[in-house]
């Protein structure tokens, strides 16, 4: 991903560049290890595209950060054989010209778009800040960015986080070989950095067990992960000695041990490309280690030119992609954040390749016209274009600045929720000479008043059928209560990005919602419930964090939605109709959301909970009913046109939802009538 391409030498046999291995200023070319960034970077894409054969894919990263760790290292043990010390301004240089240009123009690409697509959120000036200042990693764990919610989050710039591990690494690792060569005579530098860098990979692995950290504080930590790196190194350390390098080429066992090697890596990389996840409790008890060591394989088996594995390396279109996985990398999760179904109206399969073509043909461009000349010096020498890259790097430093003038539509109609609250409250209480609810009289009214009880989603889905046939059904004109941030479970504390005590006025539902169906002569109470269940829950007298999907909590969830129901009825509602809560899109108006908003928009907790909408709803048959709107906004899950944030519904006419949820409770309602 980062590496520089190693240096071209001349060929006299199959094993001469392994056993010269350096050449002028640095490693002689090993083509197959191009074939080795090939895989990682496309197990990387396939994970972000989200195919289940490449569910591990992630681990393509751990690829990158040993390869990395092994080319670097090697490169600084050849400048100390060469010299005898390492010139920190020269290495740090050429780091500077082969990695800063492309990911600045991706910080700027990324800005430019998404001030043109209408997409950026409040976190992206922040996170343009950390990408450009390589501190990306940090800036997302401080935030409480979980990998495991990456699909739920939006930033087009998240993948940064693995690049400024590498470039932390570049910086303090010459820093370690020049002062270990400095201090150690020429025969003890190799022993003395392999000590160095072998106790640092083990405090690295084992960091996470001694301070019991979690997965996502292990996955996306520098010092958690600098061990991969490290193995990297340890190999390069191992690879510089002459007289092994001779007996891999020379000696037949040596290099069978090398095939096979290439063999175990290239069996262990693909079974933990397909199994592992990004909450496998593996990943903080060793696991990266174990990635790491499958890595040495394959790297192994790229600079041994003998067996299989290595010959499926040097397949020609591999290593094309390899010499530009940098820029892959780069470009290709802005684009799949971008180009998804709520955008395009594509289905997976064509936004998928939609967006790796224009990732790989950028790529492509950026390797030929910016990365190459800048790396050898042809842009930085012509005079005419210094002011060009001054004016782009100006740019670049005020573009996260100007980006906090731009808010999506998703965080307006957030914002004006709390003045729509006032609207849905503000119609007219009935008089005296309201005509008697259908449960004081003996049969059910033809048109039933609807009252509505739910969160801040319930309030946008009944704002919406402002533009429904008003003739069908009283809708907003006959109340209902809703609560901003509520749901039906009372106390406790929410999870978010710290414990938020749940507030007063969530727990009054008791009160309230009976209250509103006698003052407003209810028949219909529609109940709605999708956001505040599905967080993760800290319940009052108790010190641990529940989910929904847990029996405990669970089993709590269905007993609070019975008494909600059992309120309602009891207080004159003659038919209830819980609502089922559709998918929440994790592409769509997630970019500043804070970690516990995000997990819940895990499709599995919100099938979850509308299992429990229907257990609820089975135990009051004659009574209950569920209005299953989920299944037709299943099909728009990403459509920005329906859901601005993902969650909340717009307010406007050709959205088709007020059709869609207006049919689905007259059908409930007329069904039930006539049974009675």
């Amino acid at each position: 991903m980062t590496a520089d391409p190693a240096t071209v030498g001349s060929t006299v046999g199959p094993f001469d560049d392994l056993e010269t291995f350096v050449d002028g200023n640095g490693l002689r070319r090993f083509p197959a290890l191009d074939g080795v960034r090939g895989l990682a970077v496309l197990a990387v894409a396939g994970f972000h595209g989200e195919w289940a054969v490449l569910r591990g894919g992630f681990l393509g990263v751990s690829l990158f950060f040993t390869l990395s760790g092994f080319l670097i290292t090697s490169l600084l043990i050849a400048e100390v054989d060469r010299s005898g010390s390492v010139s920190l301004r020269r290495f740090w240089s050429r780091r500077f010209r082969r990695l800063l240009p492309a990911a600045w123009m991706t910080i700027l690409g990324v800005a430019a778009g998404a001030v043109v697509l209408g997409v950026v959120s409040p976190g992206l000036p922040a996170d343009s800040w950390a990408a450009l200042a390589q501190v990306a990693n940090w800036r997302f764990l401080a935030r409480g960015q979980r990998y495991a919610d990456l699909f739920a989050t939006s930033s087009p710039l998240i993948h940064f986080w693995s690049l400024a591990i590498e470039e932390q690494f570049y910086l303090v690792v010459p820093l370690v070989v020049w002062g270990v060569a400095r201090r150690t005579r020429s025969g003890s530098t190799r022993k003395s950095l392999a000590l160095v860098v072998g106790t640092a990979a083990l405090v690295s692995f084992v960091l996470p067990f001694a301070f019991h950290m979690s997965v996502n504080r292990v996955y996306l930590g520098t010092d958690t992960r600098a061990g991969e790196l490290l193995v990297g190194a340890l190999l390069a350390i191992w690879m510089s000695s002459p007289s092994r390098r001779t007996r891999l080429a020379q000696h037949r066992q040596w290099r069978n041990a090398a095939v096979i090697a290439g063999l175990v890596g290239a069996v262990a990389t693909a079974c933990l490309w397909a199994a592992m996840t990004q909450t496998s409790a593996v990943l903080r008890s060793g696991g990266f280690a174990v990635v790491a060591c499958a890595s040495v394989g394959l790297v192994v088996s790229a600079l041994v030119p003998l067996g299989p594995i290595h010959r499926l390396l040097l397949v020609a279109p591999l290593r094309w992609i390899g010499r530009i996985s940098y820029g892959i990398y780069l470009f290709h999760w802005p684009l799949l954040a971008w180009i998804t179904t709520g955008h395009t109206g594509l289905p997976h399969l064509a936004n998928f390749a939609i967006a790796m073509t224009l990732a790989i043909g950028l790529a492509a461009l950026s390797s030929r016209f910016v990365e190459g000349p800048i790396r050898r010096g042809a842009i930085s020498g012509n005079a005419r274009l210094r002011p060009l890259v001054a004016i782009a790097v100006v740019i670049l430093l005020v573009t996260p600045i100007g980006l906090r003038t731009k808010v999506d539509r998703g965080q307006q109609l957030v914002s004006s929720l709390d003045a729509d609250v006032q609207r849905f409250g503000s119609s007219p209480t009935p008089s005296s000479t309201t005509p008697p609810t259908g449960s004081q009289q003996g049969t059910a009214p033809e048109r039933p008043k609807v009252a509505m009880f739910g969160d801040s989603v319930l309030l946008t889905l009944a704002l919406s059928m402002d533009f429904w046939n008003p003739h069908d059904l009283h809708f907003i004109g006959d109340g209902g209560v809703v609560r901003l941030g509520c749901g039906v479970v009372r106390g406790g504390s929410y999870m978010r990005s710290a414990p938020e005590p749940v507030k007063a006025e969530c727990d009054d539902w008791p009160t309230s919602w009976p209250g509103e169906v006698r003052r407003r002569g209810a028949d219909v109470a529609v109940v709605m419930s999708c956001q505040w269940e599905l967080v993760g829950r800290r319940l009052s007298g108790q010190s641990g964090i529940v989910t929904i999907g847990e029996p405990a909590y669970d089993e709590l969830i269905r007993s609070e939605f019975l008494a909600a129901t059992d309120s309602l009825l009891g207080a004159g509602a003659r038919f209830v109709e819980w609502v089922t809560c559709p998918h929440l899109s994790r592409s769509v108006g997630t970019g500043d959301l804070d970690p516990g908003l995000r997990a819940s928009r895990d499709p599995a907790r919100v099938d979850r909970q509308n299992a429990l909408i229907r257990e609820a709803a089975a135990a009051r048959p004659n009574t209950v009913a569920v209005l299953d709107l989920a299944s037709w906004v299943d099909q728009r899950t990403d459509d920005k046109r329906l859901r601005p944030d993902g969650s909340h519904y717009e307010h406007a006419k050709d959205t088709g939802v007020a059709e869609a949820f207006g049919s689905r409770l007259v059908d409930a309602w007329n069904a039930w009538r006539t049974t009675r």
